[in-house]
């Protein structure tokens, strides 16, 4: 643990933990738009994606509250017994999101919710989200199942396991969906419900199972963490989570209320966000990766510079990608997107050009403050994200006659703005709070 402590990371090991991590999550985020590649290319294509979408809004929120049981499992993961602990009370908890997916889904909170608040008044698009949300309900088990496994690989220092275990999802994800897109058996919704679902837990079971040697093991024994403890890393992080993905939702009801192209932006609105994180969402890692190496000084400075070079050059793709015949290739050729959407998808893309930056840069921000056992910043700066965000959604919605998907690009910069400036002045005000802390004792 002392070796641990004064070692110091380079940009090139910080590159080497980072790295797998990253092509875990871009192969998650190519995910979403192979499902869609495969809907758009069935019957009714256009009321499957509205209920894809909306699925995956419901699954987001569903899911939201154990995505950082990553960041808890690489900071709690101290010796097995703890470890186990907190996997058992990652299944249990992960179980009670499971039974209250389907107590929504089964109850007449459904049907007004989907038809009252969003709008949607059509029969045959309820089905297909319900059928769509009764299947993707039972992702949480497999989400908190692998996420645990995961902290205990980086706790480890071997990222490449969590790669090839996404590899595996990806493979099994696109054979699923292939044979239900042959072989026309189900609705389009279905094939991307079934597959999703089905290979998360084919990566959660290749985690578990997946044996390596590494230099940095686990110890067998030592100080059981306890519950209370779990729960104080996990609540704030959890709320995080559920507040992160609030956006969905938010952005459905927003487009959906939108003063201009509110059918057509429903139908852009997803796929671009889904590009702009399969781009700038490999930052994300940079929060697991900054809680385990931020061990001294050199080292948190070369995972700051790191973020931000990390962020300037996703959001050098994305302008790439929007000032060159590339964005039609992607949006249009590739995605099957109508031609009369691409310039939606394009200028919306070309909104959050600078959301890479702002990923990378709050994820280094978060790490730093899960490793002072600061949580609740974290927590209260996505309260600030969301309000903004409903603002700016609200008063363009009211104010202007601009379509639905660049108002929701608008709002999403927005509200990533505010709430990096806030996590970062939070980290001064305590890093300057600590250093006159220190001068009292002295002094004293």
């Amino acid at each position: 643990m002392k070796e641990k402590l004064n070692k110091v990371y380079s940009k090139k090991e910080i590159f080497r933990q980072w790295f797998p991590l990253a092509l875990s999550t871009s192969i998650l985020f190519i995910e979403v738009p192979i499902m869609l590649f495969f809907i758009s290319r069935m019957e009714d294509p256009s009321k499957n994606i509205i209920a894809f979408s909306m699925g995956l809004g419901f699954i987001f929120i569903l899911n939201s509250t154990v995505q950082y049981l990553t960041s808890v499992s690489a900071k709690l993961s101290s010796n097995q017994p703890s470890f186990f602990r907190l996997l058992r009370f990652s299944l249990i908890y992960s179980t009670c999101l499971v039974v209250c997916g389907w107590l929504f889904l089964t109850t007449p909170i459904f049907d007004w919710f989907f038809e009252k608040v969003l709008s949607i008044n059509d029969s045959h698009t309820m089905e297909l989200i319900k059928q769509g949300c009764l299947v993707l309900s039972f992702s949480p088990l497999a989400v908190a199942w692998r996420r645990v496994y995961q902290g205990r690989w980086i706790k480890r220092e071997a990222t490449e396991v969590i790669t090839l275990s996404t590899l595996f999802r990806l493979f099994s994800g696109i054979t699923i969906a292939a044979f239900f897109y042959l072989f026309h058996s189900v609705d389009g919704v279905m094939v991307g419900a079934y597959a999703l679902v089905i290979s998360a837990f084919v990566e959660a079971i290749v985690v578990t199972v997946w044996r390596k040697q590494t230099k940095r093991n686990i110890p067998a024994t030592g100080d059981i963490v306890s519950i209370s403890m779990i729960w104080k890393s996990h609540s704030p992080l959890a709320i995080t989570g559920f507040l992160l993905t609030l956006d969905t939702p938010i952005f459905l009801i927003g487009i959906s209320n939108a003063p201009n192209l509110a059918e057509e932006s429903l139908v852009v609105w997803q796929i671009v966000l889904s590009f702009i994180y399969m781009i700038g969402g490999v930052a994300l890692e940079l929060q697991n990766i900054t809680i385990n190496l931020s061990n001294n000084v050199q080292s948190i400075i070369h995972l700051r510079n790191f973020s931000l070079l990390l962020g300037i050059s996703l959001s050098a793709i994305l302008l790439t990608v929007v000032v060159t015949p590339l964005g039609e290739l992607y949006y249009i050729k590739l995605m099957g997107l109508q031609e009369e959407y691409f310039y939606l998808a394009n200028v919306s893309t070309a909104i959050m050009l600078i959301t890479p930056i702002f990923f990378s840069i709050q994820s280094n921000l978060r790490g730093r403050l899960i490793c002072l056992e600061k949580e609740k910043y974290v927590e209260r700066s996505m309260y600030i994200n969301i309000i903004v965000m409903t603002l700016v959604l609200l008063f363009l919605n009211m104010g202007s006659s601009l379509p639905g998907a660049m108002i929701a690009a608008i709002s999403l910069v927005s509200a990533m703005l505010i709430e990096t400036a806030t996590l970062y002045g939070v980290l001064k005000w305590i890093s300057h709070k600590e250093n006159e802390d220190g001068k009292k004792e002295k002094t004293g």
